[in-house]
């Protein structure tokens, strides 16, 4: 009797213990791969409505703002600076 109630323990505690380190395991790769991933979803939602989906700027806009380059008239714009600053901590900056 008191074997089965030592083995059912023993099986519970081992349950639950890998079901812990499975979840923190989970989590962490669960992270790293949406951090992967946010930079490239903000991308293409941007190129399928024609407009930053942080601040609304159209690409009219953009091209409003007058001579120089995309990245030039782009410095106001959040989306660009969350995509590199996610970039930043992927590469481990």
């Amino acid at each position: 009797m008191i074997t089965l109630r030592l083995a059912l323990l023993l099986i519970i505690a081992a349950t639950g213990t890998g079901y812990a380190v499975g979840r923190r395991v989970g989590r962490r790769e669960g992270q790293a791969e949406g951090l992967a991933r946010a930079p490239l979803a903000l991308r293409s939602q941007a190129l399928k409505t024609g407009c930053c989906p942080t601040c609304g700027t159209t690409l009219g806009e953009l091209r409003a703002k007058g001579d120089g380059d995309q990245t030039q008239r782009m410095n106001g714009c959040s989306a660009l600076k969350l995509d590199e600053e996610l970039n930043g901590e992927l590469n481990g900056r």
